[in-house]
């Protein structure tokens, strides 16, 4: 929110967005790229730093979008055009807890064959491994199973940050296609509230027709 906030003021007082994407998407990449350093020993103050700077870059593209888009349309355009973002807004979010959930899977499956207990294994198998984490049986497992197990996490949620700065990179590359359009000082709207009360001559003329 902190970010949102800044990256809202600095775009109404200057009007520019387009390096606010790409700082955005910077930030964001580094964010990525570093918590792929992340394993079973690091401490809770590093990954907290890491997803701090995560949310600086996801803020400040969640209020400086969509009045990129508005820029370049008509009035009479604006609320398709919002309701349009709102929706692919929305799909993206699927998107984005379905390709995590098939990497983690995936990887998970592959490396079972490094897990020595056979029920374990059994649980972890045909996508069980986020139910088996978020139940906590892993903080559960007895040494060595433990340590076999978050051995495959942690490589797993290594290859899931990579995509996900693949992502952050290809959305800093398309900023480069972006043009810039000056951001409007006063709209030229063609919506308002219609005045439907009758007049009181209106009205007479009524009583007499009828």
């Amino acid at each position: 929110m902190p970010a949102g906030m800044i990256g809202g003021v600095i775009m109404t007082k200057t009007g520019v967005y387009r390096p606010l994407h790409a700082a955005a998407y910077i930030i964001l990449a580094i964010g990525l790229g570093i918590s792929s350093l992340l394993d079973s020993t690091s401490s809770t103050a590093k990954w907290a730093i890491f997803q701090i700077v995560l949310a600086l870059g996801l803020g400040c593209t969640f209020v400086t979008l969509l009045p990129a888009i508005q820029a370049a349309l008509p009035e009479s355009d604006v609320a398709t055009a919002t309701a349009t973002y709102s929706f692919f807004r929305s799909f993206g979010f699927i998107w984005g807890v379905t390709i995590p959930s098939l990497i983690l899977n995936s990887r998970i499956t592959k490396g079972l064959d490094t897990v020595e207990d056979a029920n374990v294994r059994a649980q972890l198998a045909n996508g069980g491994a986020y139910q088996f984490a978020a139940d906590g049986n892993v903080q559960a497992l007895p040494s060595p199973v433990y340590e076999e197990v978050i051995s495959i996490y942690t490589d797993t949620f290594r290859i899931t940050w990579l995509a996900a700065l693949a992502f952050a990179l290809m959305g800093f590359l398309l900023v480069f296609l972006e043009k810039h359009v000056e951001l409007r000082q006063e709209l030229e709207t063609e919506f308002g509230l219609e005045n439907t009360q009758k007049s009181d001559d209106d009205r007479q003329v009524e009583v007499g027709l009828k």
